[in-house]
């Protein structure tokens, strides 16, 4: 499943912005995200990240706009939100080392966390 989440990087090169883009890739069993940010790594207030979630238990997979959680105002980064429509995707960071936590919220079901592990990151502050 790695090589597959690193496979897909080059379909982002479709997506024309201003400068070069870099990639976070989280996995787990039911779950690949790949984050895309038209932002520079240490801008932790970034509004420019596309994302692909590829959900492996229903086969499905969703794209769009993903935007950065910080608090304000020093904008103190806490991670990624993703919204699908009918799910909210909650990716922040956790004690663990390239292991992260993610909220999911559905409009039918309570909020569940799971953890997703970060195998790729070329972004660097």
């Amino acid at each position: 499943m790695k090589i597959l989440a690193i496979m897909l990087l080059p379909l982002f090169s479709s997506f024309l912005y201003a400068s070069e883009p870099y990639y976070k890739v989280f996995e787990n069993k039911s779950l690949i995200i790949v984050l895309e940010s038209q932002c520079s790594p240490c801008d932790l207030a970034c509004d420019k990240i596309h994302y692909q979630l590829f959900d492996k238990e229903n086969n499905a997979s969703f794209t769009g706009s993903a935007i950065s959680l910080s608090t304000s105002p020093t904008h103190n980064f806490r991670g990624y939100q993703i919204d699908n429509g009918n799910t909210i995707y909650r990716i922040t960071e956790s004690d663990s080392e390239d292991t992260w936590d993610v909220s999911i919220n559905t409009k039918t079901d309570k909020e569940k966390t799971i953890q997703i592990t970060a195998i790729f990151n070329n972004g660097t502050c």
